[in-house]
Formats: C-alpha cells, structure tokens, sequence
C-alpha cells in the first residue's frame, strides 16, 4: 500500500465511481494501519449504508464522530441514515449538531424539516411552527418544509399570524402537493377571526341582505385570498363558516337579475368569490340546504340555459355569468345537452371559471370513459356488497382534491418501527401492496407515493369511485398503482401474496366482517403487514344518536333528504347529542355525511373484540396508529414500552378517554409466528 493519504485519495475515487468493492477493500486495509482514521471510518459507514446495512452504516459513522465530532458532513451523512432507518429524534440530533457548525452545509431545508418533525412529535407544535415558518421566509419552494409545515399545522387551529405567515399558509394551500384538507383548521381559524366575519355571522343569523347592511364587511370577506384559496382546494368543515357561506350564496342569487332565464351581471358581487363559491359547492357535492325560493330562480335558470344550448346562433362562454351562478346550486353535467360546453376551447372561458369548466365538466367525461373500461378482478355477488356498491355509485367516496406527498419510504423502516425486536427482513422487489376497499383513491394514492419501490393493486365495489381515483392518479402522473373493481369477500381467487394489506373503513361494512377479514389474512406474506381500520364502539355513541335520528325521523339516503337532515340537525339546540356529527369533516359534503349516519350496512368494534379476531386468524396485534397527543397521554398513563403493543392497555386508556377512537380505530398487524 502507498502513504494512508494516496490509499484515501484512490479509495474515494473508487466510491464516488461505483467501484464500491475496490473502495471497501481500501478503507479497511487503512483501518488496519490506522484503526482511528475517521475519514476511512464515516466514508466505510456511507459505503454500507449505500448496500443497505444501515445499522453498521450508523455504527462505523458513529466511531468517526467520536474521533472527530467538528465535521459537518459526518453529522449531516448520519442524521441521513438515522432518517432513512426512521430514527427521526436522532437523525434530529444529527443535524442539529451539523447546522450549527455549518449552517449552508448539505440540505438545511430537509434539516430543518426533521427537526420540526422531532418537535412536533414531542407535542411541542408551536416550535415546529417557529422553525418552519422562518425558514420559509428565506427558501420559500423547498419540498421538505412546506410539506413539514403542512403536517405540523394538521389539527392546528390559528387565531392569527403575520403577514408573511399568511401568505405562506395561501401558497400551501395552492399546493398540488400537500392536502390542504390537513391543515383546513388552521385556515379556518384564521378567517374566523377576521372582523368582518364576526359582523357577517351576525347577519347571516338574523337573515339580514350583507350587501345592505354590512357591504363593507362582506367585500373584505369575499376578496380575502385566504378565502378564495381554501374554498377551491377543501371541504369547508365547520357549522359557522357554513352558515356564513349559504346565507351568502342565497343573498346573491336573490340579487342577481334573471331575464329571460339568463343572469345578467351584477359588478358589486366579486366574481372571484363567486366562481370560488361554486367550486366549494362543487367539493362539498352541493350538501349546502336552499330555499324554496332559491329553488325556483335555480329551476327558471336551468330553463334558460338549456334553451340557450339549443340555440346554433349561442356563443357559449356568454352563459358564463348564469353557469357560473347555477354552479352554487348544481352539476353542470346534469344540464341537457351539456357536452356542448366542451366545445370552446377552456382558454375561451374566463381565469375564474376555467377550473369550473376542468372540474365540472372535462373530468365529468373523463371518468365516464374510464368507467365504462375498468377491468373487474371479482364478480359482486354477495346482496350487502351489491347495497353498498350502490350506495357508492350514488356518492363515490370520499372525493377529494389534493394529497400530500409524503418522503418515500422503505418499506423494512416501517416494519422495524412496528417490530423493533424482530429480525430484519428484506422485501422483495416491487413491494406488493394491496388496498381493499379504496374508495376515490385517496389512501392508495398516498401509499404509492410514499413507499419506495412498491406496486399498489387498490379494489372497491363502485367503478365511479375508481374512475375517480384512476383520473387522480393520471393527472398527479403516478404510474405503480392499478385500479380494479372486485368485493373482498371473493378476493381469494387473486393467486398472489402481498407484502403490504391495507383496508380502513371497510370490513366493518360487509355482513360478516370476519369473512372478509379471514380473505385478506389469506392474502397476506409470512412477514408482511397489514393494517386495519374498524369503527369504535365506545367512541361512536354521538354517530349511532345521529344515525337514530336520521332514520326515526324518516329521512331518506337521497341528495334532497340528505340536506333536509343536515338541516334538522343544525337546527338543533347546542349540546344535543346529535349535533356531535357536525365535528367529523364527513358531515360537511353530501357523500360524507351518506356514509356517516345513513350508511346502509355498519358493525361497531371494541378493543376485546378486535383481540379475539386477531387471535381467531392467528394475526399479532402491533399498534394503534394515533396522533401525537394521544400518544403523549398514553405514554403518561403506561410508561412501558411495551404497552403499546398490548390491546389491553389500550382498552383501559379508551376507558378513561372515550373520544380518543371517534373516527375509527387503525392498527397494525402481522401473522404470528410460526
């Protein structure tokens, strides 16, 4: 061997070209010589991270350190691995530890991000807040922060936040790659302490005309752009914002002058606002409740551009103004001959009403192609399957507008997470994943962008939901993912095993939960996972009172009863028991509120009878997925830990806190040994 410092040199160039054989070789015969060389050590731990011995790769990295602690690059190169092995506090540690002797070295942006996450999952969130939102301020497009700021402002409500502040808030919600429907709290927060909208609540519950007694108010209010933003990207979930919205709605279509079943326009009512009104109609699936009144001038208003369809002399965007005031009430697919607003090119339209086009009518004909080509993998045979697939086809769900885009992940992380005392094992490539019952193709969308190397089969009952969810895919280009219509109580056919199994919200749906169950665990690798979601007996009292109410007072699963329950329901007086529906998002769009107190087929769960499945199917139980301040207060109340493996502790912590579990229980499983 020549002097240690030509032998580096060489073995770096052996590295940095992919010869990481030769490079070992080297760094080792250096080692031999020179057992405290930290350079041979950090870069002999990075050569073992890149072949996937991310454990020796922290124990070489962890050496050098401690031979030379004052070099950036071996922090920051060790809080990468510790983060790809799902070490979040201390890959925290790690960069911290390389930000502060060298603040510009590496990926600060990512840095930071890790370390808000580590705060965030500390419970300290209004840290996380601080860190995220400064560093925002000077790199303003980094992936990593607006997508840490977006998770650690999920459940978050604000009361106020400068200005610049804000402006980031309106950017991520315009964020095709976050779900502004995470963060829709903080945003509604923020709106609800405006000024005007104190005035305009006011107004909206005594019926006044804000256009005449508070038009200063309602004009702040309708050119917010916090506003503008959220009403297009999100479910407006809460009971207030609501009313505010509808008595607003209402006032304007009172306002506007129809002649000749044709709207004609009315300047002092910003356009904005109104197309942005009628996309948020659109999201919630028009679930707002109307009056008769408003009913009719709708009625005189579909006449009147029906007959303007049919006219060869009509240029099409001239019907803007009264397309876009019928958009607050309806589809515009359901308009006779509505195809014929495709012709114009989109561009023709107006900016505001371009995405009404997109959203109402070109994605419309898109999904009724991909419908009508969706390959089946099972027959639907069994009578409930065929109920709540028609319950589906009426109101695919759930609809959603954007996703987040989460860091790609291994799936070995995950399970050492889960199973921190099991041996290591690798996967095999692609990733088989199944998803069992998935809906619009929210959740098997988020799991093929945030699993490496993975290939998603997702199945549902409803060809409308999966030709919902298959546009989605196409438009966000996301190609390891297939869509097939099948039941999964006849998924035993599939001849396949799957490494990953996911299905939320779903067995608890079919007549016999344990038979679809019993089919999945069939489908399931010797090491795989699978995770589940059911819903809470205890922690859904106020939903089966909502449910008793729907049906005792006799309203019908239809578009019409569906509004006049949510009506009845808001009327009623605070504190009723009912009116803890209005605190689920669900309640907030026609097709949530379906499938949260009108569904036609649900089992209620607790914690002892998911143990004694588990044990039936010869399934392990590993945990409860939950935020983090559940896990804090569970954490306090059993510090060992183990507990969080145990349904029994479990089971007590729900006794002691009855809402924790109020959407569902979602746990992971395994197959038992042996």
């Amino acid at each position: 061997m020549t002097t240690i410092p030509e032998a580096l040199n060489l073995a770096l160039q052996h590295h940095q070209a992919g010869r990481l054989q030769e490079a070992e070789a080297l760094y080792r015969q250096i080692l031999e010589v020179q057992p405290v060389n930290h350079v041979a050590l950090h870069y002999l731990g990075l050569l073992a991270h890149h072949v996937g011995k991310s454990q020796i790769a922290v124990d070489y990295m962890s050496r050098a350190i401690a031979i030379y602690p004052d070099e950036a690059i071996y922090h920051n190169n060790l809080g990468a691995v510790l983060q790809a092995r799902g070490q979040l506090n201390d890959a925290a540690s790690s960069y911290q530890r390389a930000l502060t002797l060298n603040p510009n070295y590496g990926d600060p942006s990512n840095n930071l991000a890790v370390i808000a996450a580590v705060f965030r999952g500390q419970g300290h969130v209004q840290n996380a807040l601080t860190i995220l939102f400064k560093a925002l301020e000077a790199q303003p497009a980094s992936v990593a922060l607006r997508r840490a700021l977006a998770e650690s402002l999920r459940g978050v409500s604000l009361a106020s936040v400068g200005e610049s502040a804000r402006a980031v808030i309106v950017s991520l919600c315009r964020d095709d790659r976050v779900s502004a429907q995470d963060f829709g709290a903080a945003m509604i927060g923020l709106l609800k302490n405006m000024p005007a909208f104190s005035t305009l609540i006011r107004v909206a519950q005594a019926g006044d005309d804000p256009f005449v007694i508070a038009s200063v108010e309602a004009q702040a209010f309708m050119n917010e752009p916090l506003l503008l933003a959220a009403l297009s990207r999100m479910v407006v979930a809460d009971a207030e914002m609501e009313q505010v919205l509808t008595h607003l709605r209402r006032r304007i279509m009172l306002r506007i002058d129809i002649q000749k079943g044709l709207a004609v326009a009315d300047d002092t009512i910003p356009r904005g606002f109104v197309s942005a009104l009628a996309r948020q109609c659109f999201i919630a699936e028009y679930a707002f409740y109307a009056t008769e009144e408003e009913e009719r001038r709708v009625e005189v208003l579909r006449r009147g551009i029906e007959s303007a369809l049919q006219r060869p002399s009509t240029v099409f965007p001239a019907l803007e103004g009264s397309l876009v005031l019928l958009a607050l009430y309806g589809y515009l697919h359901r308009l006779k001959s509505w195809e014929r607003l495709l012709k114009p090119a989109c561009a023709s339209w107006g900016e505001a009403f371009q995405p009404i086009v997109r959203e109402q009518l070109m994605n419309r004909k898109r999904e009724l192609d991909i419908a009508a080509r969706l390959t089946a993998v099972t027959d639907i045979k069994n009578v409930v399957s065929r109920t709540v697939s028609k319950q589906y086809e009426e109101n695919p769900y759930p609809r959603w507008v954007s996703v987040l885009h989460p860091q790609p992940m291994p799936l070995e992380v995950l399970a050492r997470r889960l199973r921190p005392d099991a041996a290591e094992h690798v996967f095999s490539r692609p990733v088989s994943v199944l998803v069992a019952g998935c809906g619009a193709g929210h959740h098997p969308i988020q799991i093929a962008l945030g699993l490496s190397e993975c290939k998603v089969l997702a199945v549902d009952l409803s060809r409308a939901s999966l030709a919902y969810a298959t546009r989605m895919a196409e438009e966000l280009g996301i190609t390891n993912i297939t869509f097939r219509l099948g039941d999964i109580l006849e998924l035993s056919r599939l001849k396949r095993r799957f490494a990953l199994i996911e299905s939320a919200g779903v067995l608890h749906h079919l007549k016999d939960p344990m038979a679809g169950w019993r089919i999945l665990a069939g489908l399931l690798e010797p090491h795989g996972l699978m995770k589940i979601g059911l819903y809470s007996a205890k922690a859904r009292q106020g939903i089966q009172a909502a449910r008793r109410f729907a049906r005792t007072q006799g309203f019908s699963a239809t578009a019409e009863g569906i509004r006049n329950c949510r009506r009845a329901i808001s009327d009623l007086p605070d504190g009723h028991p009912v009116r803890g529906a209005m605190t689920f998002t669900d309640y907030f769009s026609m097709s949530g509120c379906r499938d949260l107190i009108m569904h036609s087929q649900e089992h209620l769960f607790t914690l002892p009878d998911i143990a004694d499945c588990l044990d039936r199917l010869g399934l392990r139980f590993l945990g409860l997925e939950c935020d983090v301040q559940v896990q804090e207060r569970f954490r306090a109340m059993f510090p060992d830990s183990n507990a969080r493996s145990s349904l029994t502790f479990w089971h007590r912590f729900e006794e002691a806190h009855p809402e924790t579990f109020k959407s569902m229980y979602q746990f992971w499983c395994c197959k038992k040994p042996g």
